[in-house]
């Protein structure tokens, strides 16, 4: 089947779907149809392996994907894969002379272009295994991809680090100064806000790809001083006179007298998406400190 190229542009070539309907590619109003194989997959320009921070890391690395399928980030008939558009992008060297006609019929040239500015490619798209040859395309500055795609994961990790997670923002009772006896409860607790305990969002963008990342604390695992430990999955409640001796959400009961040293270990959980469909999820930990007297009640009350 075949559309004839009108308009004087020159004629693309676009791979039918199979399912008898197609359309140009974005900003082409011009094509000849006829059905091809897949285009051949390279495996040039594509990987980075995704880095844990603290915690790890999962999502993959630099990934080009068309109709939700990994495609290779450069073949060398097509060139460099486009995130923006999902299609391929080969700049041509050289560079067509100034006068040259192709300059003229080429999509994208801006009112007012003059010689000299910007470049022309040839814009390669491929759907569903078969391949759309959308001719010369006009662009002012290199296409995103071009040179390679960038790793999501890295964009994740940027992410992360500028949100400036904390850790725990300590609450404790009896506060420190006081002392409380052996067999009460003391309660930790952890002052909510988006940085302590979350959800903290923030978004990173490079090479026409945007990764937003989104942080909540999993856990707060509390390490007691004398050789126990607490899971909190929650940031605790606060204490409050009235609660008198009921037992915390979240805390611990001493059973010998002494000064000890309590560390919280906040477990952040960072789950990613990016705008060429990956996602992936970044764990790290983030630390704080505390300490708690406790006191016999005979020695308490001689004070």
């Amino acid at each position: 089947m075949a559309l004839a190229a009108v308009l004087g542009q020159s004629p693309l070539a676009w791979a039918g779907d199979g399912d008898g309907g197609t359309d140009c590619p974005p900003g082409v109003f011009n094509c000849d149809l006829h059905a091809t194989g897949g285009g051949k997959k390279d495996s040039n320009g594509g990987g980075g392996k995704p880095t844990g921070d603290d915690g790890g890391s999962t999502g993959g690395g630099a990934k080009c994907l068309i109709d939700g399928k990994e495609v290779a980030c450069f073949v060398d008939k097509y060139g460099w894969y486009n995130p923006s558009d999902s299609c391929y992008w080969k700049v041509f060297d050289p560079q067509p002379p100034p006068d040259s006609e192709r300059w003229k019929i080429a999509a994208g040239i801006p009112a007012g272009w003059k010689p000299g500015q910007g470049a022309l490619y040839n814009r390669t798209c491929l759907a569903k295994g078969a391949e759309l040859m959308s001719g010369d395309i006009y662009s002012a500055a290199p296409p995103p991809g071009m040179g390679g795609m960038v790793d999501p994961a890295q964009l994740a990790q940027q992410a992360v680090e500028s949100m400036r997670l904390l850790g725990a923002d300590v609450g404790i009772a009896p506060k420190p100064g006081s002392k409380t006896l052996v067999g009460l409860p003391v309660w930790f607790w952890t002052n909510v806000s988006d940085t302590t305990w979350g959800p903290k969002s923030a978004s990173v963008s490079a090479g026409g790809v945007t990764v937003t990342a989104t942080a909540h604390v999993d856990r707060i695992i509390w390490t007691t001083g004398d050789g126990g430990s607490e899971t909190c999955r929650t940031p605790g409640k606060a204490y409050l006179p009235e609660y008198g001796t009921q037992q915390p959400e979240c805390g611990h009961t001493y059973t010998k007298a002494g000064q000890y040293a309590i560390n919280a270990t906040s477990k952040w959980v960072v789950d990613w998406t990016a705008t060429t469909g990956q996602t992936g999820r970044i764990t790290t930990d983030r630390q704080a400190a505390a300490s708690v007297a406790i006191a016999e009640a005979q020695a308490l009350n001689t004070n």
